[in-house]
């Protein structure tokens, strides 16, 4: 049996199966890693992330010991995955449960400080100064130069009036 596995490039471990390839132009023999699925159906490679080793492990808003071991204390930036050694799934999923923590209130957020000086928010600089009123307002005139020569049409203004009679105020 272990003669007819060799022959087709299957060689038994104790482990698991290793596939072995020939390269025919260097004959030499590569070792070609396998894939081996878990139950879920995710890639099981040899160095996992130390999320995804532990199944008890859960990424959650709520779960706030965990996501204080992501955080840096003195700055509160979420530490990188390259030194956490956290894969890029876990790592959203660790960006999205922090937002969600500090959102809620169990996380806290810094926040930097800025000192806001009142020179620059103030009205009293030359800059800003209160728009002076139109030459037409201040001397009488209309807005628009042709708004007093509009006259309305009797026949429309009946029309109008007979249609809204109900709408509108009595003369007095």
């Amino acid at each position: 049996m272990a003669a007819s596995l060799q022959r087709i490039g299957i060689v038994i471990c104790r482990t698991f199966p290793v596939i072995l390839q020939r390269n025919i132009q260097t004959q030499s023999i590569k070792l070609m890693r396998m894939i081996v699925l878990s139950q879920r159906g995710d890639k099981i490679c040899g160095n996992p992330c130390p999320i995804c080793r532990d199944p008890n492990i859960i990424v959650h808003y709520k779960n706030v010991n965990l996501l204080q071991q992501f955080i840096s204390p003195q700055t509160g930036i979420v530490y990188d995955p390259t030194r956490t050694g956290v894969c890029m799934k876990q790592q959203k999923l660790l960006n999205k449960a922090i937002e969600t923590a500090r959102d809620c209130g169990l996380l806290s957020a810094q926040l930097p400080h800025v000192d806001y000086s009142k020179e620059d928010y103030s009205n009293t600089h030359g800059a800003v100064a209160p728009t002076p009123a139109p030459f037409s307002l201040s001397s009488g005139e209309l807005w628009y130069p042709w708004y007093g020569s509009i006259k309305p049409d009797e026949r429309e203004l009946a029309r109008v009036k007979r249609i809204y009679k109900d709408y509108l105020k009595s003369d007095v």
